[in-house]
């Protein structure tokens, strides 16, 4: 029997953060070990590390075609080699038009499809990329043999713009790295996060670039409502704050309350986690929310807004407040930042919550979902592009 041969779309491992890059880093470094006898072939961008995987049943090329752009829906089959390819996968929510073989399709939310305000703010580009993901999701949809996605939140989603899929659809969760744990020495590591923050009072946390889905806005403000004055306010950013942060900041009169940390490594965020009265997590849209799960891994407190995804992911291990509502989230900050009985109880059902995820079982049932996309063949031929729907 012939060794079967996956290619995967590794674009999205790069040196900029995302819970995208998370997924397809967890799953290429697993699928070698759990799949010795099948080869694997990955489309890494140019930033990515060469090797990105080292193992004898790896091989990898550069394609320098932007991971969310034109040629990924018009031409796929000429970015890379899929030549006697038995699977695609296709990591990151769209599929282009002229892939020769079986797909396997990630798609992580429907946050482009349901809420394009929230990820591009120019209303001018938004209409132009609201119809590359409408076409790139349709033909996911379309063409993959077995469609993958990171909660039962997002299945819902799928199955109310396209029932058709149900029986091609697959939840396999998020996870996160074996490295997250709760600190040896509490003490300790309280004192380093101390000196990298620059304070040595203590701190909530929020983590991540600030698109609108994020709802940094609102943990701004539920911050100077709620927080104990001694309280202070950490984020960890990819980058300096915008103009309009900081004059948020300084009118809700926080501006000497509230730190940055920029292009925190890994293990400076684990550390700041470690040591933080709480993560706070008010967003309006997620497929999954791996900072949450992360920030439960190492004992950190969660407050998440009550979106369906952080429900889904939190299990009640953590305390959710009203999407868009600054006054519960206030009172959540307010509660958490003041007893520190209940912070004990929430670190304690959060690692017990962590349990529950698992990369190994999500690279596990991807490997099977490729294995059964191989055994159907291609569900359409190549063609062309279709004309975005309204």
């Amino acid at each position: 029997m012939s060794r079967q041969r996956v290619v995967v779309d590794a674009r999205y491992v790069r040196k900029r953060p995302s819970g995208t890059r998370t997924y397809v880093e967890a799953l290429v470094h697993r699928f070698p070990k759990l799949a010795p006898s099948e080869d694997f072939h990955l489309w890494v961008h140019p930033e990515a590390p060469n090797p990105l995987v080292e193992a004898p049943n790896v091989t990898q090329e550069d394609v320098r075609a932007p991971a969310n752009g034109p040629a990924t829906l018009l031409y796929p089959h000429r970015l890379g080699d899929v030549r006697e390819s038995d699977v695609f996968h296709a990591t990151f929510n769209i599929v282009g038009f002229t892939l020769p073989c079986p797909i396997v399709t990630t798609i992580h939310d429907l946050s482009w499809w349901e809420r394009p305000d929230l990820n591009e703010p120019n209303p001018f580009l938004r209409p132009f990329e609201y119809a590359f993901y409408n076409i790139g999701i349709r033909s996911a949809l379309k063409r993959s043999n077995r469609i993958l996605t990171v909660s039962k939140a997002s299945a819902a989603k799928i199955l109310e713009l396209d029932p058709s899929v149900r029986d091609r659809l697959h939840v396999t969760h998020c996870s996160c790295g074996a490295e997250f744990v709760p600190p040896i020495d509490r003490g300790a590591t309280r004192e380093r996060a101390a000196r990298l923050i620059g304070s040595e009072a203590d701190y909530y946390l929020i983590v991540g670039w600030n698109p609108l889905g994020k709802g940094h806005d609102v943990a701004l403000k539920a911050f100077a409502a709620g927080a104990p004055s001694e309280h202070h306010l950490v984020l960890v950013r990819r980058s300096a704050p915008p103009r309009d942060f900081i004059r948020t900041l300084a009118a809700l009169g926080v501006e000497d309350r509230v730190h940055w940390v920029e292009r925190a490594r890994e293990d400076e965020l684990i550390m700041l986690m470690q040591s933080a009265l709480a993560l706070l997590q008010p967003s309006r849209y997620e497929g999954f929310g791996i900072p949450v799960l992360e920030a439960m891994a190492v004992g950190c407190p969660v407050i998440a807004s009550d979106i369906p995804a952080l429900v889904e992911v939190m299990g009640g291990a953590g305390i959710h407040a009203r999407v868009d509502d600054t006054d519960d989230l206030a009172r959540a900050i307010a509660k958490v930042g003041v007893e520190p009985a209940l912070r004990q109880e929430l670190r304690e059902h959060g690692l017990e919550r962590r349990k529950a995820f698992s990369w190994d079982r999500t690279a596990a049932a991807t490997l099977e979902a490729f294995r059964e996309a191989a055994a159907e063949g291609p569900r359409h031929q190549a063609s062309k592009a279709p004309a975005a729907r309204a």
